[in-house]
């Protein structure tokens, strides 16, 4: 059986990035940068888990290089890439997904992977991602 598993930061991070085109996101609320940043649309990953993602099949997930962007100072960080999971996620869904073979998906543009992508992760992360079986962190 492959267990699912959801994928948070250990370091906290509550910064608000805006759309501005599909390449670009621009600072709304400044605060730390983190591995994954996840917004209302997006999902970015640091481009240090970036091999861990590359060698999904494109029906799993696309990808692009992105930029944020902070205006008032005008600082550019071009080290993330935008996920685009193509496989969601549910409470009732979760059951079901449980015996099937995919690594990625996606709650509200909250990462969820298989035992494989987590494996892959802790060895490019370390201690620094947390990683909780199916919906144990949503309380």
């Amino acid at each position: 059986m492959n267990t699912i598993y959801s994928v948070i930061t250990k370091k906290s991070c509550h910064l608000k990035l805006w759309r501005v085109n599909d390449t670009t996101f621009r600072v709304i609320e400044l605060d730390n940068f983190s591995l994954i940043i996840e917004g209302s649309d997006y999902t970015l990953i640091d481009e240090s888990l970036f091999p861990a993602f590359e060698t999904l099949l494109s029906n799993e997930l696309e990808y692009r290089k992105v930029k944020i962007l902070r205006k008032a100072t005008q600082q550019e960080w071009n080290n993330y890439y935008e996920l685009i999971i193509k496989e969601y996620i549910d409470s009732d869904k979760i059951k079901i997904t449980n015996s099937n073979s995919g690594n990625i998906w996606q709650y509200n543009h909250h990462i969820f992977v298989s035992d494989f992508l987590k494996n892959e992760l802790e060895k490019i992360a370390g201690d620094k991602l947390s990683f909780s079986v199916g919906f144990s962190f949503w309380g």
